[in-house]
């Protein structure tokens, strides 16, 4: 779920301020627009200032106005993400335009708001294929600290639940929002939550609860995804991590990868000595076939089968002695790319997931973590997101699945 900040002002100085604020801290702001007409309430509405503002930050431009098709052609520079009409005003015409519009603005999204009293119906009438969101509004549109109309949970239920529904087609809601409503949307399973008053009164809190949620919703680790518990120095289980690592490191699908090292875990094969004495046929086939492998399974059987060999005569079956010899974190990863076959993103997979249970398992952030981060905002630099994490920690996880949660994020398709 993502946080979009709603600005609703009437003084251009104000947005600024709230944007400046807003700057590293949120992906995308929502600034709305009221001509007085649609909406009693009239607020600020002049594109060219926007447009000339120096920021980073995306917008959000949800349009409050009784003519979207000519207001919507001053909302197409460079930081506009997505532009949000309204269902109640829609007709033929109006979809025929914003059909041309796309076209034109390709990069642009368009969103359709219901408010509260509107029935779903109304989205029948129209193809939902020209629209990326469907925002409903928990509030009559036009002002902010308006309480929130519970009825709209059962409409996005019933949303959620239709036929009908692209499945691509985002959800969003917006208005009266607060930390608890928040979460409960979190665990309905809402793509945005709009927040206004609340966020501008709460600011620092409502931070704290965008990283909650980025965790509860990225920051689960690999290895507790697979069953594997890292809590203590287990050799088995550090080496059952090493394992997955390796398939994680491989030229294949991560699903592939999960599905090979379950496959070792269904025929009981965990251990160094386990995997040896099966040997290359079997790993081969039911193994690596049965995981998914079409190529690449004599290799990586190969390559499994010298680590395992590795493990046993040059450390007594026991991983953790890798970490003991080692002098120091860059030492402890020449020591594990010593290992055949293994590589540097073997080796930071590996590691990362070690960091607080081996003291010198330290690698640097990869690629993924790094496009993660500048996507949440933040400077891709391990010391830079270490010092991030002191100061914002959140109370039952640690910052490996901070960095867990930049690199699925990182994955994720804008």
């Amino acid at each position: 779920m993502l946080i979009i900040p709603a600005i609703l002002e009437k003084n251009f100085q104000e947005i600024k301020r709230k944007i400046k604020l807003c700057e590293g801290n949120f992906e995308i702001v929502q600034i709305d627009i009221c001509d007085g007409k649609f909406v009693k309430n009239r607020t600020w509405n002049n594109p060219i200032q926007l447009k000339k503002l120096k920021t980073k930050t995306k917008f959000e431009i949800h349009l409050m106005v009784e003519d979207p098709v000519k207001e919507i052609n001053n909302w197409t520079f460079k930081n506009i993400r997505r532009i949000i009409v309204h269902s109640e005003l829609l007709n033929r015409s109006i979809i025929k335009n914003l059909r041309n519009f796309k076209k034109r603005y390709s990069n642009i999204e368009l969103g359709i708001a219901l408010n509260p009293p509107t029935p779903l119906e109304v989205l029948t009438k129209f193809p939902l294929s020209v629209f990326s969101e469907v925002l409903f509004l928990a509030v009559n549109p036009g002002k902010q600290g308006e309480k929130f109309q519970s009825i709209v949970f059962k409409k996005i239920k019933q949303f959620q639940n239709f036929s009908w529904r692209p499945k691509k087609i985002k959800i969003g809601v917006d208005g009266g929002l607060d930390k608890k409503l928040v979460k409960s949307l979190f665990k309905m399973k809402i793509d945005y939550a709009n927040i206004g008053s609340y966020l501008w009164k709460n600011f620092h809190s409502v931070l704290g609860l965008k990283l909650e949620i980025f965790l509860n919703e990225y920051g689960k680790l690999y290895s507790q995804e697979l069953g594997i518990k890292l809590n203590k120095k287990d050799k088995n289980e550090i080496f059952k991590w090493f394992l997955a690592s390796i398939l994680f490191g491989a030229r294949i699908s991560e699903t592939i990868a999960k599905n090979t090292y379950r496959t070792f875990k269904r025929y009981n094969l965990l251990t160094p000595k386990k995997i040896l004495k099966a040997g290359r046929d079997f790993l081969i086939n039911p193994i690596m076939r049965e995981g998914g492998y079409v190529r690449y399974d004599g290799k990586t059987s190969d390559k499994i089968l010298k680590i395992c060999h590795c493990i046993i005569e040059k450390l007594n079956n026991n991983l953790n002695n890798l970490e003991k010899e080692a002098k120091d974190p860059k030492d402890l990863e020449k020591r594990i790319q010593d290992f055949y076959g293994v590589g540097p993103v073997t080796t930071q997979i590996f590691l990362r997931e070690l960091r607080e249970i081996w003291r010198k398992a330290d690698p640097d952030i990869g690629k993924y973590v790094k496009e993660g981060a500048k996507k949440f905002g933040l400077e891709p630099s391990l010391k830079k997101l270490k010092d991030f994490w002191q100061k914002n920690k959140i109370k039952g996880y640690k910052f490996k699945n901070f960095e867990v949660a930049l690199l699925r994020y990182g994955k994720v398709k804008e």
